[in-house]
């Protein structure tokens, strides 16, 4: 950085034609930021290589940095699974992603973990075709890449909308087109849909189907639709997370698909980078949690040659959301097939046990308890301080990762045990 300063002042001294022109430079590191770990393993699939890393030398949310340290401590568990020859792959949780697609070569797979197919809702026109492998300005792209970035072992079900956007830069959702994708993810029982858009529900009490004198309206005909599909998932029992507006004037109870279901859905807002709600969120007291959502950088991509860009928006949050509901379920389903598989040691209550609390995870009010579990700074921020329970987490199965005296087995079993004990304290008071 400080060799560009220096190359740009020479420019400015270079074009300024004999006028002296005077360089300020003002270091400034805004909110919480904790550096990459210059110590990675060089094979940690989930990162890239130390020296890539360093190259990047971004600086990254606490958030955002925990769950990283999280992630690369779950790998090594997966060691284990390997070695009891335990398939996981029915373990993974679905994810549905509805929004413009998804750039399939731009997807930060983890040296192949994260899975994704999908379907297009968005008809083609003339000879345009719109794929959902691919996106139409990267946005959908971008929250794979961060639902993915906290929990890999998803299987992404990426549903691609009719969509545009206005010359302003807002974007357009058709309704009739998410309705559709939404009964898409109710076919293929995924187990969170990740919405990271509103649509302004149109005041429909003036309108009268039965009066033959007024013409249809297609607007409101799409939106029931939509507002059906809603239903139908509330009803199907798959969790909903959806962006809060980044609009202050707006009003939550004209958004879709949170008034649909406002006791259910989970709607998202942005946060600053020390939990505050970002000042342009709107009807705070409508939000259910804040997530990290402020100048979010993207996690280093090997397959990318363009520095990390960095994000902004409740979209952003929600995608986290998702990504980090999807992850206490997994953690979940891996307690369950280890408690099966290694019966030894292991009553049959403890075996019930995590059999329950994977299915009970599947429930709104229980995944708000897990989340509830992680633990809360100031109550009115509604951040999840996740530090306290995945950071420690992390820790205590990298100080395992260094220990001489252990072995391998050992190890493993630690870990195993330091894993048990988060799923525990995450599932306490679930039902």
């Amino acid at each position: 950085m400080n060799k560009m300063l220096d190359l740009f002042k020479q420019d400015i001294a270079s074009h300024a034609s004999g006028r002296y022109i005077q360089v300020k430079v003002i270091p400034r590191l805004k909110g919480l930021t904790a550096s990459q770990n210059a110590n990675e393993e060089q094979s940690d699939p989930t990162g890239g290589t130390a020296e890539s890393q360093v190259t990047v030398a971004q600086r990254q949310h606490i958030w955002v940095t925990t769950m990283d340290e999280f992630r690369k401590s779950l790998v090594t568990i997966h060691g284990v699974f390997r070695d009891m020859t335990i398939d996981m792959e029915s373990s993974r949780i679905k994810v549905a992603l509805i929004y413009d697609g998804l750039e399939l070569s731009q997807l930060l797979d983890y040296n192949g973990i994260v899975t994704a197919k999908g379907q297009s809702y968005y008809p083609p026109s003339g000879r345009t075709e719109n794929p959902w492998y691919r996106s139409s300005d990267g946005h959908g792209t971008i929250m794979a890449n961060m639902i993915a970035r906290v929990n890999p072992w998803v299987s992404l079900h990426v549903l691609r909308v009719h969509n545009k956007r206005s010359s302003n830069g807002e974007r357009t959702i058709f309704a009739e087109s998410a309705a559709e994708a939404i009964w898409g993810a109710i076919r293929r029982q995924v187990n969170i849909i990740s919405i990271s858009w509103t649509i302004k529900g149109k005041n429909l009490k003036t309108r009268n189907h039965h009066n033959e004198n007024l013409a249809p309206d297609p607007d409101a005909e799409a939106i029931d639709k939509l507002e059906a599909a809603i239903a139908e998932a509330v009803k199907a029992n798959i969790l909903i997370f959806c962006s809060a507006s980044d609009q202050i004037e707006e009003d939550a109870k004209d958004s879709l698909p949170y008034r649909m279901a406002p006791s259910y859905v989970f709607r998202i807002g942005a946060a600053l980078p020390h939990g505050q709600s970002a000042p342009e969120t709107e009807d705070k007291g409508k939000i259910d949690y804040f997530f990290t959502g402020t100048q979010v950088a993207e996690d280093f991509n090997p397959q990318g040659s363009k520095m990390p860009r960095y994000h902004d928006g409740s979209s952003v949050g929600t995608a986290l959301a998702a990504g980090l509901a999807s992850l206490i379920m997994y953690c979940a389903a891996i307690m369950r097939e280890y408690t099966k598989a290694r019966p030894e040691g292991r009553t049959s209550a403890v075996q019930e046990y995590y059999a329950k609390v994977a299915a009970a995870l599947q429930n709104r009010d229980n995944l708000k308890q897990a989340f509830d579990n992680i633990g809360i700074g100031k109550p009115e921020d509604k951040y999840l301080e996740v530090w306290r329970e995945f950071g420690a987490a992390a820790d205590k199965m990298a100080a395992l990762a260094t220990k001489g005296n252990d072995t391998g087995e050992e190890r493993n079993r630690k870990k195993m045990e330091e894993l048990d004990e988060l799923v525990t304290r995450l599932c306490h008071k679930i039902e």
